[in-house]
């Protein structure tokens, strides 16, 4: 898992995707044994077709992490592989109020 800190650029984030690009680690390397079995139904529901995304959010070590799986599909719809995005979530889950788009300077 990736977890870039919040000082994190752009660029930063670009090399390390780079890195990945290309990689066949299975997205069940990531996981602890006694969540494979989800890991699994998710993705082959990915591979039948009958689901494309999958989320969902957990507490871990002091951090409130979204995570979603992404089906990779090609231009026909043939399951490629799956795309994994965990975003540390604690500090959106904390907003209030609110802030208009002509705020944010």
């Amino acid at each position: 898992m990736i977890s870039p800190g919040p000082e994190t650029t752009v660029h930063e984030l670009l090399e390390v995707g780079n890195d990945l690009q290309g990689r066949e680690d299975k997205v069940q390397h990531c996981h602890p044994p006694k969540s494979l079995d989800q890991v699994n139904a998710i993705l082959q529901a990915f591979r039948d077709g009958s689901r494309d995304r999958a989320e969902f959010w957990i507490p871990f070590k002091g951090q409130f992490l979204y995570i979603t799986y992404h089906a990779v599909r090609d231009a026909d719809g043939r399951y490629l592989g799956t795309l994994e995005v965990t975003m540390d979530a604690t500090r959106v889950r904390s907003l209030k109020g609110e802030r208009r788009l002509l705020e944010w300077s």
